[in-house]
């Protein structure tokens, strides 16, 4: 789920910890990449591309495909033929985007996103990202 914190699995939403801004090139690995290909994805910048996102399992074109629920929506990203995940409204449980990850369990993960948090200032993205071996194993 992008958009929300869960507290339980698929939900239990708490609108004082909903996201409001954009998210873009947000792709999930099933295993924990390397401080190098972490590196590569932000020196390829928010509109690049550094070929580890070919590997992803969840790759952004895969959330493209995806409905936003409530006041979340796709706009214009000014690169590519993606969109930008914007959530243009806080203190909102309505606004988010669900998908499933396409595998059950893994015991490493990485997801890497560029984030904008709503501000004046539309250029001012950064790169976000989580990589690691867990534990317990996640299980969808």
């Amino acid at each position: 789920v992008l958009g929300q914190e869960q507290d339980g699995v698929g939900g239990s939403f708490d609108a004082s910890q909903s996201y409001q801004g954009d998210m873009y090139n947000v792709n999930v690995w099933q295993y924990a990449l390397s401080a190098e290909q972490v590196s590569s994805l932000f020196i390829s910048g928010r509109c690049g591309h550094s070929g580890h996102e070919d590997n992803a399992q969840v790759s952004f074109s895969d959330v493209n495909d995806q409905d936003p629920q409530g006041d979340a929506q796709f706009v214009d990203a000014a690169c590519g033929d993606n969109k930008v995940l914007n959530f243009p409204s806080g203190d909102n449980i309505a606004n988010y985007l669900a998908f499933e990850p396409g595998f059950e369990e893994t015991s490493a993960i990485t997801v890497c996103a560029w984030l904008r948090k709503t501000t004046n200032d539309a250029t001012r993205y950064w790169f976000s990202y989580e990589s690691g071996i867990l534990a317990p194993v996640l299980s969808s």
